[in-house]
């Protein structure tokens, strides 16, 4: 809810952002509302000057916006298919939804025979099935889909006893890397400690949701056929102050825990606004797949919608 985001919807205006930082150019955005002011107070040459003055910055990012020639699109974008589904595997035959899900990718390579990569967003399978069963990832090899994929998707893994918000990378039904996230949500993933409790627990723990911890490994990257990335987990991405790395992102967010009200639709368009904002801040391309959003940010801020498999 920055106040930057609003300017998200001419993304020409933040031209300077990455030059300047995010502090600064907020300030040279307040002074535009006060030099406002201070021309219908003072109604002076001088606020006058003020406010042209203040306006300046933003006349000169339109302009250079359109000086500097649009970076064509990636051609790695065009491997890419998104697929925004969650399978229920809370239940007693974890089988049945490994084959659905093999049974859908074979769909969707028949459907994108050019695709390289299968992604799926955060929390895309609700159990650590898949990290204390690993022989289940086999029925997504060539053998069971008809080629090799890459598959990236989040997922519960569980360590020792302790469970991780994770993403797995999967080639040929390997699992290749794990990225835990490292950066969990107070009460929805962990409990604060200054808010551990008897009442906050029976409140939030109380359906026996296993508590997340946070991911302590460092920040790996995806190679999908020559093609890096660097994974982030939804609140990573959001949370984030500064980037790591050069490489294009490739962002597994779950939006649908806001539900499909009109408030929640318009906290995910928030979302993705904000991803924009980053990819421009960070000059970094993004590749944004959640449940309600499909799609991939260069870093001017242009969007353009990714192959989605329904």
């Amino acid at each position: 809810m920055h106040p930057l985001l609003l300017l998200m919807y001419y993304p020409p205006l933040l031209f300077l952002l990455p030059f300047v930082g995010k502090q600064l150019l907020t300030m040279v955005f307040l002074l535009v509302p006060a030099s406002v002011v201070s021309v219908l107070l003072f109604r002076s040459k001088v606020a006058c000057f003020c406010f042209l003055f203040a306006i300046m910055p933003w006349v000169l990012s339109v302009g250079l916006h359109g000086i500097n020639a649009i970076t064509p699109e990636p051609l790695w974008v065009r491997h890419i298919v998104a697929f925004p589904h969650m399978a229920l595997c809370k239940s007693l035959y974890p089988l049945s939804m490994v084959t659905s899900v093999a049974q859908q990718m074979k769909a969707v390579l028949k459907q994108y025979p050019h695709a390289q990569c299968v992604v799926m967003p955060e929390s895309a399978f609700d159990s650590e099935i898949l990290s204390t069963v690993p022989g289940l990832l086999e029925l997504w090899s060539e053998r069971s889909v008809g080629r090799p994929i890459h598959m990236v998707f989040g997922a519960l893994r569980v360590c020792d006893g302790v469970y991780y918000n994770c993403g797995y990378w999967l080639y040929n039904g390997v699992v290749q890397k794990c990225f835990d996230k490292q950066h969990t949500m107070a009460l929805s993933e962990r409990i604060p400690k200054w808010l551990d409790c008897q009442m906050v627990r029976l409140m939030y723990r109380s359906n026996s949701c296993c508590e997340v911890a946070c991911g302590l490994r460092e920040r790996s990257t995806i190679d999908i056929d020559g093609t890096l990335f660097v994974p982030y987990m939804c609140s990573e991405l959001f949370f984030n102050e500064y980037s790591d790395g050069f490489e294009p992102i490739l962002a597994l967010v779950n939006d649908s825990v806001f539900g499909q009200s009109c408030c929640s639709l318009y906290v995910q368009d928030l979302l993705v606004l904000l991803a924009r904002f980053k990819a421009i801040m960070w000059q970094r391309d993004i590749v944004y797949v959640s449940y309600a959003y499909t799609v991939c940010m260069d870093k001017q801020g242009a969007i353009s919608q990714l192959q989605q498999y329904k």
